[in-house]
């Protein structure tokens, strides 16, 4: 447990690198903590988009290590495609997505990412339906505009990045 916390620390300072050591190690004690796979995932993510890109194939394993071990694990079907979408790879992105939204239709991450790969691959319809859903369970967790009045968190940037791109998707459908 203090390879986890110490790899949550690192990840906060933003110390991606040792943050991923750390969990690493943790594993090592902890092999079966699906948790902890997706925070290796993530990590490895962040890592591979800076600086290291063959890191990318050790953060999509990391989440299917996790999808192995929890098949109904929301988070970690919504960080592998967020992970998919990152590199370019739409359709497995679409998929994990889809998997993530079909686990838990209440999860707003998961709803706002294939949103978002729905617009990417110009799926505007979609995109539009997925986009309105996802404000709606937004503004349902976060109690919608006070929340982003009163807080500078990136859920509040999610939120009004998805009013944003709704608005483009409804364009495209020329339906404005």
């Amino acid at each position: 447990d203090v390879q986890r916390a110490l790899g949550y620390v690192r990840e906060s300072q933003g110390n991606y690198s040792g943050a991923a050591q750390a969990y690493e190690q943790a594993l090592q004690f902890a092999p079966n903590l699906p948790y902890l796979y997706i925070a290796l995932g993530r990590n490895y993510r962040v890592i591979s988009s800076v600086s290291d890109a063959a890191k990318y194939e050790k953060a999509i394993d990391a989440f299917k290590h996790a999808i192995a071990i929890d098949p109904k694990n929301v988070v970690a079907y919504d960080e592998l495609g967020w992970t998919y979408y990152t590199f370019d790879q739409l359709t497995e992105a679409q998929k994990a997505l889809e998997q993530a939204v079909a686990i838990d239709p209440q999860s707003w991450s998961a709803a706002e990412h294939l949103a978002v790969t729905y617009y990417a691959r110009r799926n505007y319809e979609d995109a539009s339906v997925t986009f309105k859903t996802a404000i709606g369970l937004m503004n349902q967790t976060f109690d919608g505009d006070h929340y982003c009045v009163t807080s500078t968190s990136r859920a509040c940037d999610r939120l009004i990045e998805a009013y944003y791109t709704v608005g483009l998707a409804f364009y495209y459908l020329s339906q404005c």
